[in-house]
């Protein structure tokens, strides 16, 4: 199986988004026990209805669960902490199409979120939308050099869509420097070893004729 193939079953089993966008606590017993002889305070309606969307993403229900998370972001929950529910939710549920739909819309309201532009390249390229996924993953090392993930894309990006063997050298080279023990490190150091010697080998027929 390609590193592509599985960048997108990691992403239908919600591997990706959970590695980037912690998932929310539940916001329970978060106000300590009440004074004897009082009413505990309700929390509010957006509250609770973050309260049962992760109820029902917790018991497999991802589509209900999304209803109830656009509901508490409708009633004015703080977006982020919606938002990285809504993708989670989506991408379990292996419906992209609306998980790169919420992450789009909060890039665009929040552009200083790095990780989300990194999420919704990772979504891109599941998708095959190999120019969209280049565009953000690029936006994301213009900010962050140091994020190796977006380095191991980026590389994977222009070895598999683009045939930029050169490229994806340097990005993948740049990964193992940054993540010499990353999840992907010996399959890129095996791959780049690989491309290094066949570079040299085909310099080298080119120098003998």
């Amino acid at each position: 199986m390609s590193i592509a193939s599985r960048i997108r079953a990691r992403l239908a089993r919600g591997r990706v988004v959970v590695a980037f966008l912690p998932a929310l606590a539940v916001l329970t017993g978060c106000a300590g026990r009440p004074a004897t002889g009082t009413t505990p305070a309700q929390p509010p309606p957006a509250e609770q209805l973050l309260e049962h969307a992760l109820f029902l993403a917790a018991s497999g229900d991802d589509f209900a669960a999304e209803q109830y998370l656009s509901a508490a972001l409708s009633a004015g929950h703080p977006p982020d902490r919606v938002a990285r529910e809504l993708v989670r939710v989506c991408v379990q549920g292996g419906r992209l199409e609306r998980a790169l739909s919420h992450a789009r819309s909060y890039v665009e309201r929040h552009p200083e979120d790095w990780i989300f532009h990194h999420v919704v390249a990772t979504i891109e390229f599941a998708k095959g939308d190999a120019p969209a996924a280049r565009s953000e993953v690029e936006y994301v090392l213009a900010e962050h050099p140091e994020h190796a993930e977006s380095h191991f894309l980026r590389g994977i990006i222009l070895r598999d869509e683009y045939a930029d063997m050169r490229g994806a050298r340097r990005a993948l080279e740049r990964y193992l420097t940054l993540a010499p023990d990353g999840e992907h490190a010996s399959e890129v150091r095996a791959w780049v070893r690989r491309s290094t010697l066949m570079a040299q080998g085909s310099k080298a027929k080119g120098g003998a004729r």
